[in-house]
């Protein structure tokens, strides 16, 4: 379809720069003819009534004036018309000049169309290898620790211990951090490398959602989101939510509330109560 409308229009802009060319010549043959006809005209009247030559400067005075009279008029028109069929060739360019820069135009938005789409996939491309070599880094560092899973159920035991008695979000918040950094924070280490890898995969998540310039969650961030949530244990995510609170894990805190993670998330009974008063803190 493409190649038939590229054709139909160089016949087009053949066709109107060959009109004037054409009409030109046969204004050309038609003052040829003119001048010729008149000449002759008056050369057989000259005969006819037994004239001769004159060697008179006069007379060929007369003669020139009557060329002139008759011929002025005509070649005037017919430089009025060529005139105007030169107006109308550069009218016709000028139509031709801005329909190619249409074209133009509509193809280069056509090349900057197919050439945004490849980049926003290169980019997603990029975004997704990224993820999962982190991601398959974290799966890793989980794999060393085998015993990491008791640490979660241990900190998460004392902490519900602990916060039987509060009764507000500052006694909530000085437990949680009380408790994290207990014993010289060596519980707390064994789980920060998994923290924060989490918190990076959440933190790529997030810029690449801001990089597309869509306000809603893109459906690859959506997908990458789930695969992840689904990796980590109910123990994990309750304390993602505890260890949020935690001064070096604020950011996590944050991209768990940007990507909305709270809002389908099931705690334990026994911290329901907690998580509820904390979660809009």
């Amino acid at each position: 379809m493409e190649n038939s409308t590229n054709g139909a229009r160089d016949e087009t802009v053949e066709i109107e720069e060959n009109k004037p060319p054409r009409l030109l010549t046969i204004l050309t043959v038609i003052g040829a003819i003119a001048c010729v006809g008149i000449v002759l005209i008056y050369v057989s009247f000259f005969f006819s009534a037994g004239q001769t030559i004159s060697s008179s400067t006069a007379d060929w005075g007369t003669f020139g004036d009557y060329l002139g009279g008759t011929l002025n008029p005509i070649l005037s028109f017919l430089a009025l018309i060529a005139l105007l069929f030169t107006i109308k060739l550069q009218l016709n360019e000028l139509r031709i000049s801005r329909q190619e820069l249409r074209y133009t135009r509509s193809e280069l938005a056509g090349s900057k169309r197919a050439l945004e789409e490849q980049n926003r996939k290169a980019e997603k491309d990029i975004f997704i290898q990224v993820f999962f070599n982190i991601f398959k880094e974290l799966q890793t560092e989980r794999k060393k620790h085998v015993t990491q899973m008791s640490t979660y159920s241990g900190l998460l035991q004392e902490l519900e211990d602990r916060l039987k008695g509060a009764k507000d979000n500052t006694k909530r918040l000085e437990i949680i951090k009380s408790t994290l950094d207990n014993g010289g924070g060596t519980q707390r280490c064994r789980v920060r490398v998994t923290m924060n890898y989490l918190n990076l995969l959440l933190s790529h998540i997030i810029f690449h959602w801001n990089n597309t310039g869509d306000i809603a969650e893109p459906p690859e961030c959506k997908l990458l989101t789930r695969t992840l949530l689904d990796m980590l244990s109910p123990e994990e995510k309750m304390l993602v939510f505890y260890i949020g609170f935690d001064p070096e894990f604020t950011e996590l805190r944050s991209n768990y509330k940007k990507l909305n993670l709270y809002s389908d998330f099931k705690p334990d009974p026994n911290h329901q109560a907690h998580f509820n008063a904390l979660k809009d803190s």
